[in-house]
């Protein structure tokens, strides 16, 4: 009975758009589970200060842990050249790509043409055409049944649960 409500309670939640701030926590809970079990309580969340250095991020929200974690590690480091994070702003499918992509430390390729491949490849914004390529190069990101990247769309919960289990599997 108690699935049977949860099931009913999440009903729909793969579809909605994760935030910038749900990703940098399934990052950290992903890749730093020791340290994110030290905030499994929101008293224990209040406690904690922004130290990102990002406007952004207040002090003692649920989320604080992980952003000051994600910025101190490089896997998220906010929007470049304003100090904020994006708190509530969707996290994009281009954006996950350049954080999975710092998560390996891996190289991005040079020949990007890749992208082309897509209908909208072209529009892959500049910051994240190495690491969007990376993510497709990897099979990590592929594109969608219209043949297209979507990158600058906000991801569903869905498709980052699908891109992080793509990114732990790969050979």
């Amino acid at each position: 009975e108690g699935r049977t409500k949860e099931k009913a309670r999440t009903k729909g939640e793969g579809r909605k758009k994760k935030a910038r701030e749900q990703f940098a926590n399934m990052v950290f809970r992903f890749l730093a589970p020791e340290e994110a079990a030290k905030y499994g309580t929101v008293e224990e969340c209040e406690k904690v200060e922004n130290e990102s250095g990002l406007a952004d991020v207040a002090d003692g929200e649920w989320f604080t842990p992980a952003i000051n974690w994600c910025v101190k590690n490089g896997v998220l480091v906010g929007y470049e050249g304003v100090h904020r994070f994006g708190v509530g702003d969707p996290m994009s499918r281009e954006a996950i790509a350049v954080a999975l992509h710092r998560i390996s430390k891996e190289d991005a390729p040079i020949d990007q043409s890749n992208l082309l491949e897509f209908n909208d490849g072209s529009n892959v914004s500049d910051w994240a055409r190495g690491s969007l390529s990376w993510a497709v190069k990897e099979g990590v990101v592929c594109g969608t049944s219209n043949g297209e990247l979507m990158a600058r769309s906000g991801a569903e919960r869905c498709m980052v649960a699908a891109f992080m289990t793509r990114y732990d599997q790969r050979a």
